[in-house]
C-alpha cells in the first residue's frame, strides 16, 4: 500500500493484490489459482438458490471478504493460459442474479445496488452483454424500483457528487433497454418523463433561493445545505449535533427527497419514511443495544421445565429474544433491527425475564450509574416505537411503518407522504420528540462512543 496526498489527506492506494487478499484468506487459496472463478460464482450462486437474505446481503456488507467489487477483482485476475473477460458472461450472470434477488426482497441495500449501477457504471456497462440479457436485468431493476432508482442515490452524503446533468444518465439505459427489446412504446414514454423530469430539475435550480447565501452551483448541493438549515432549526442545535453521522445524512437525504418529490421529481413517497426510519433505528441501537453489546453477546440463561401451557408460552417468548440478541450481538458487522430493539425496550425490566437470566439485570444496573432515570426513558422508548402513528383511517406503528417501507410490494396503497409528515412529527415535535430523548436526555449512555470519534452501528461500505 502507498499513500498520496490530496489537499493535506492522506489517502491510501492498494494494488489488485493487496485489496484481495481478504478474498484469497476466505478461499484458503492463492493469488492467480485457477479455482477462484469457481469459487467465487459458486458462493453466489450458493447464496442465490438458498433465498437467504442476510447470506445474500453479505455480498453488499463492509466485509472485505465478500463485497461484491472485490471479488469481481479477485476474479478478473490475469489467470495463466486464460484470456482476459474470457469467463465476463458468468460473472455478470451472477452479479445480476444477486442483485436481483436482494431487490425482490428487500429495500435496505438499494443505496449500495445504486453506487453499483450508477457510480461504477455497471448499468452503462451491462447493455454490452449478449443476447438482451443485459437489458432485461435493468428492465427487472426498474420494475421493481421505477425511474426514481435510477435518478437519484443516497450514500453517505454522496449525492452531492454528482452534477445535475449527469444525475439522468443511469436512467436513460432504461430506454436504451426497453428498445433493444422492442418495447417501443413503453421506451418512448419513459423518456418524456425523464425529459420532463429533467426540465423541472433545471426549474427549481434556477428559481431555487434558499439559501441565499449558497455558493454552490449544482442542485443537489443546494439541497443539502438547505436540508441542514432546515433540520437544524427543527431539531435544534443539540439534537442535530448529538445525531450519529449517518443520521444527520440520511435526514438530509429525507429531506432533499421530500423537495424533489414535491417538485414532481420523484415519485416514490416510501423513501423518505425509509430513511426517517432507518435514522430511528440507528439512533434507537446506539441507546439500548450497543453499550451492552459486550454483556448481550455472552448470556447465559435457564429454561425450565414442566410448565403450565400458558406460563411456557411466555417463557419460549424471552427466550427466543435471548438467542436473538445474543446472536446478533456476537456478530459485530450485523446491527439489529427496529423490530428486535422493540424486544429490548420490552423485556428491559421484566421479572419474568429476569428469573431465566441476569442479562438485563446486568444491563439496568451499569445504565442507571450513568443514567439514573435510564427506565423511565426506556419505557418511554418502547410506547413510541409500538403505539399507532395515524395516519388519516389507517394506523401503523414506527416498526410497522418501517418494514412496509423496506420491503418491495407491501406498502400497497399507504399514504406515504401523510406517514412521512406524520414520522417527522415524533422525531422532533412535542409530545414526543423521539430524537431530543434519544440524543440528548439519553446521551449519558452514549458518551464512551462519541468519545471514540466513531458510529456506534455498523455501516455499509464507503466507497
Amino acid at each position: 500500500m502507498k499513500e498520496i496526498d490530496v489537499d493535506g489527506a492522506k489517502i491510501p492506494i492498494f494494488t489488485t493484490g493487496e485489496r484481495i487478499q481478504p478474498v484469497l484468506r476466505r478461499y484458503n487459496v492463492g493469488a492467480l489459482d485457477p479455482r477462484m472463478q469457481e469459487l467465487i460464482l459458486s458462493d453466489i450462486s450458493g447464496s442465490v438458490n438458498s433465498n437467504d437474505l442476510e447470506r445474500m446481503r453479505m455480498f453488499l456488507s463492509s466485509d472485505e471478504s465478500r463485497w461484491i467489487s472485490t471479488l469481481q477483482s479477485a476474479f478478473f485476475q490475469p489467470f495463466p493460459g486464460q484470456e482476459f473477460l474470457s469467463r465476463y458472461g458468468e460473472w455478470v450472470e451472477a452479479k445480476c442474479s444477486l442483485l436481483l434477488a436482494i431487490l425482490r426482497q428487500t429495500r435496505e441495500d438499494d443505496s449500495v445496488i445504486q453506487h453499483l449501477l450508477n457510480y461504477e457504471d455497471f448499468c452503462i456497462e451491462v447493455l454490452s452483454w449478449p443476447f438482451k440479457k443485459g437489458a432485461q436485468f435493468l428492465i427487472e431493476v426498474y420494475e421493481l424500483r421505477g425511474i426514481d432508482f435510477f435518478l437519484f442515490h443516497y450514500m453517505g452524503g454522496q449525492t452531492d457528487a454528482h452534477k445535475d446533468a449527469a444525475l439522468f444518465d443511469g436512467a436513460r439505459t432504461i430506454v436504451r433497454a426497453l428498445k433493444e427489446v422492442q418495447r417501443v412504446a413503453e421506451s418512448e414514454r419513459v423518456e418524456r418523463d425523464i425529459d420532463e423530469r429533467q426540465k423541472r430539475t433545471v426549474d427549481i435550480q434556477e428559481s431555487f433561493n434558499m439559501p441565499d447565501y449558497d455558493p454552490s452551483s449544482n442542485l443537489s448541493a443546494k439541497l443539502k445545505i438547505a436540508s441542514e438549515k432546515f433540520w437544524v432549526d427543527y431539531l435544534s442545535v443539540p439534537v442535530w449535533q448529538g445525531l450519529l453521522p449517518d443520521s444527520r445524512s440520511e435526514l438530509t437525504d429525507a429531506f432533499s427527497t421530500e423537495y424533489l418529490l414535491k417538485c414532481q421529481i420523484l415519485n416514490n413517497w416510501s423513501n423518505v419514511s425509509l430513511l426517517l426510519c432507518k435514522v430511528v433505528e440507528r439512533e434507537v441501537g446506539r441507546v439500548l443495544f450497543v453499550p451492552w453489546r459486550p454483556i448481550l453477546s455472552s448470556i447465559d440463561w435457564t429454561e425450565p421445565t414442566g410448565l403450565p401451557k400458558s406460563e411456557a408460552k411466555r417463557v419460549q417468548s424471552r427466550i427466543q429474544t435471548i438467542q436473538m440478541l445474543s446472536s446478533v450481538a456476537m456478530k459485530p458487522t450485523i446491527a439489529p433491527t427496529l423490530g428486535q430493539l422493540v424486544f429490548i425496550a420490552k423485556f428491559w425490566n421484566d421479572k419474568l425475564m429476569d428469573s431465566l437470566t441476569d442479562v438485563f439485570i446486568r444491563v439496568r444496573r451499569e445504565a442507571r450509574t450513568r443514567l439514573p432515570n435510564v427506565d423511565e426513558y426506556v419505557e418511554q422508548i418502547g410506547t413510541i416505537l409500538t403505539e399507532p402513528v395515524v395516519n388519516g383511517g389507517e394506523k401503523k406503528s414506527i416498526t410497522e411503518i418501517r418494514n412496509s417501507a423496506a420491503h418491495p410490494r407491501s406498502d400497497g396503497d399507504l399514504d406515504w407522504e401523510r406517514f412521512s409528515a406524520t414520522l417527522r412529527e415524533v422525531l422532533g415535535r412535542p409530545p414526543k420528540t423521539l430524537l431530543r430523548l434519544l440524543c440528548v436526555q439519553m446521551a449519558a449512555l452514549t458518551i464512551a462512543q462519541q468519545d471514540a470519534g466513531g458510529n456506534a452501528l455498523p455501516r455499509v461500505p464507503q466507497l
